[in-house]
């Protein structure tokens, strides 16, 4: 079957104006009639897609086999990475700090995350305002300078292939090196879509819009898990330390505030209305544009499901009194047992310790008489 291209003015005649000043109002109607328009271009008279999706998928796919075994690959190291900084550093540094059991385990996880999201997020920040990009400024340069077939350039290149071998990593890591909780299961979902996501934009070079999604998302990744390590913190030798108590509390607003900002405001106005309005003036003959507006909608979806557990907690401490600020995702009573435990603990080795010593004060004496 003879392959057909799509004509720009297929696209554009049916669009209204272009929205330049974005509005959560205005998201859904704009997303609509650009994806409509996507869809009114390339459909026949019956509904029926033109070229078909998959024969366009494989015409329009950048994507090489080579890319693909240079993900996995970093995949598997970064998982050896991590199996390393928990045995050499992580886990030793959790026995040293006499954390409790429940938290000695749960340490090394929290630890590895912070370390990938504080290295890969600040490359991230580097390439969206230090490396000659404007798409965070002005969002639509995403498209306005969109060519089909040209390759990335490597900061952008690199960017890509640290998130996407790390998503993969944590497939992996969510089955079988992560805490289970209330989410594992939307994690993985979770992780699907990312990959999807960042395997789409990259076979069909949108990768500016792609940057700029990561950048809105994993900055709350470090506040959260930079506040779980306080949290995991604070409780030693059977006391809670104020200052990690403190600084646990501080972490979690901020990861909240981070959250509003960046996944709830930042991400649609400036991702999401951009890919789903003007990648249609900009780019009309794009492929997909109206398959990667799904996957973005079901992203935030997502942001919004997530944001009702930090919201579940600060109707807690705002309303109800609760002094302690935690991931609510996880088993509260395994952490009331865990911390009954640890307590009870260190008392037992301090009376053991006193009784010791105080064996020792006898013994001397019976010496001297």
């Amino acid at each position: 079957m003879e392959f057909t291209n799509y004509d720009p003015e297929e696209v554009t005649k049916l669009l209204p104006p272009h929205n330049d000043n974005p509005t959560f109002l205005s998201l859904i109607p704009n997303s609509y009639s650009s994806c409509s328009a996507y869809w009114a271009s390339r459909s026949t008279p019956s509904g029926q897609w033109k070229n078909g999706y998959f024969a366009e998928f494989y015409h329009y796919s950048m994507m090489t086999t080579y890319e693909l075994q240079l993900v996995l690959l970093v995949a598997l190291l970064l998982t050896v990475i991590r199996y390393l900084v928990t045995k050499l550093i992580a886990a030793p540094l959790g026995n040293w700090l006499e954390l409790s059991r429940l938290n000695r385990r749960k340490f090394p996880e929290s630890f590895w995350k912070l370390l990938f999201y504080f290295t890969s997020w600040s490359y991230c920040y580097y390439v969206v305002f230090h490396a000659g990009y404007d798409f965070f400024a002005d969002p639509k340069t995403c498209f306005s300078t969109y060519e089909p077939i040209a390759s990335p350039n490597f900061d952008i290149s690199m960017v890509y292939l640290i998130q996407g071998s790390f998503y993969v990593h944590s497939l992996y890591a969510t089955l079988f090196m992560d805490e289970r909780r209330k989410d594992t299961w939307v994690m993985i979902l979770h992780h699907v879509l990312t990959d999807t996501l960042i395997g789409f934009s990259h076979s069909f070079r949108y990768h500016k819009a792609g940057v700029l999604i990561i950048f809105t998302h994993d900055a709350t990744d470090i506040c959260l898990e930079f506040a779980k390590l306080m949290q995991y913190l604070k409780m030693r030798k059977g006391k809670i330390i104020k200052l990690y108590e403190y600084l646990s509390n501080f972490g979690f607003v901020i990861f909240a505030v981070a959250w509003v900002v960046f996944r709830l405001y930042w991400y649609p106005l400036k991702a999401l209305h951009t890919v789903g309005h003007s990648a249609a003036y900009f780019a009309p003959t794009g492929p997909f544009i109206p398959s990667f507006v799904l996957l973005l909608w079901t992203l935030f979806a997502m942001n919004v499901y997530w944001f009702s557990f930090i919201f579940t907690k600060f109707i807690g401490v705002v309303f109800k009194n609760e002094r302690e600020i935690r991931d609510t995702r996880e088993d509260e009573s395994e952490e009331i047992v865990d911390r009954q435990e640890h307590v009870t603990l260190q008392k037992e080795r301090k009376n053991t310790n006193h009784n010791s010593n105080h064996g020792i004060k006898d013994d001397s004496v019976r010496r001297r008489h």
